[in-house]
Parts: structure tokens; sequence; C-alpha cells
């Protein structure tokens, strides 16, 4: 069967395979992000200033930034359609229970980073997979068109982003106001 697939690619075969090749090369792009942030302080920025990321801790942001790549994939197949929303929430939820017994310092900056990773990752694969996630996200693709009929990608990425950043924001939110109403 395997030398068959080998010797003899048909069309579905090839497509396959550009499309492992594609996930392939979009985790090893979230990695090497995920890495950057986590590096930054190596950098020498003027940043360090201002903020610490040397008390960052990587693993974390690593674990939890991989939400975001699981729900690009999800999202682009269209196995999420109508539960895309419960599926956030749930990851959410997770993340800041996780967030909250496991990271006691610097809470604001992991919420995030890990926010910037979900919506920057997930976004980044539905821009690498854009035809599959047109033809399983019509009336989302329209919607977007009516906003950047020019750039619908650039559009994608930065609104992911942004909503990755909110979402970082909120966990913060609840983890800060847990904290306050347990003292």
């Amino acid at each position: 069967m395997l030398i068959e697939f080998l010797a003899f690619p048909s069309e579905n075969s090839i497509w396959l395979l550009t499309s492992i090749i594609e996930v392939v090369e979009s985790l090893v792009i979230s990695v090497k992000f995920n890495l950057l942030i986590i590096l930054m302080p190596n950098l020498n920025l003027k940043a360090n200033n201002y903020m610490n990321f040397t008390k960052l801790n990587p693993n974390i942001i690593l674990k939890t930034g991989f939400f975001g790549v699981f729900m690009g994939i999800v999202s682009v197949w269209g196995w999420s359609k109508s539960y895309e929303t419960l599926f956030w929430i749930g990851i959410g939820l997770t993340t800041t229970i996780y967030l909250k017994y496991h990271v006691k310092n610097h809470i604001f900056l992991h919420c995030v980073i890990i926010g910037l990773s979900w919506g920057f990752d997930c976004t980044l694969i539905q821009v690498i997979f854009f035809d599959i996630y047109t033809s399983n996200h019509p009336t989302f693709i329209s919607e977007i068109l009516n906003f950047s009929p020019n750039y619908p990608k650039i559009f994608l990425i930065l609104t992911g982003t942004l909503f990755g950043l909110i979402g970082g924001m909120i966990i913060f939110s609840i983890i800060k106001l847990s904290r306050i109403i347990k003292s």
C-alpha cells in the first residue's frame, strides 16, 4: 500500500502530503514565534527596563500557547463551526485554572504572551490553509471580505492577534479577581 502510494501518487494523496507538510511548517513557525518571545531577554532590548522577561516560565507559555495551534487546526477543518466559542471558553477556563496554581509572579506578562500566542498561532494556521478555511466557513469569509476585500489574510491575522490579546487580558482579570476575593 505504501509503495503504491509513493510510486503512483494520486491527486488526493499529493494533496494530503502537502497538507501534512504545511501543518508541520506551521507548527515550526509557531514554536519559533513562542521561543522568540521567551528568549527576548537575551536580546538586550530596552523593554527589559520596564518588563522583566527573565522571570517568565517558558514551559507554561509553550504548553498553554499550543491551544492556539489546536484551535487553528480545529477551525480550519470546520470541526468547531457552531461550538468554537465553547472551545475557547473551555480553553480559557483550563488555562486560567492552570495559571492560577502554577504562576505566582508576573501573571500579567504570562497572560498577555499566552493570549498573543493563541491569536497569532490560530490565525497563522487559518491563513496557511486559507482555501480550506474559506470552503469550511463561507459566511465568515464573506464578513471578512466586507471589512478588508483586498487583504483578508492580513486582516485575519490582525484581528486574531487582537482577540488573543483580549483573551489574555480576560484570563489575567479572572486570576486577579479570584486572588482578591480569596484574600
